[in-house]
């Protein structure tokens, strides 16, 4: 399956993947696959979200807020 992906969407998924288990989850949520395109830089996505002044640090304060062990798997954000 991931011959048929990028390299770059590669390392999305492998950092999505570290972001699970760095949080102890035994799956990739949607939380997970978000942190890791704002780390993961120079995709769409991500400039989309620089330029709504949505950075990795910001993301990650509000995962930890929203996400508990097993938890939501949502990310709320306010941009300003």
């Amino acid at each position: 399956m991931f011959d048929t992906f990028s390299e770059r969407m590669r390392r999305v998924v492998s950092q999505a993947y570290g972001e699970a288990r760095g949080r102890g989850d035994p799956e990739i949520r949607p939380a997970h696959r978000f942190l890791a395109i704002l780390k993961v830089k120079g995709g769409d996505a991500c400039e989309a979200l620089a330029n709504l002044g949505v950075d990795e640090v910001q993301a990650w304060t509000a995962k930890i807020r929203v996400m508990g062990p097993g938890g939501n798997t949502c990310v709320c954000l306010s941009v300003s």
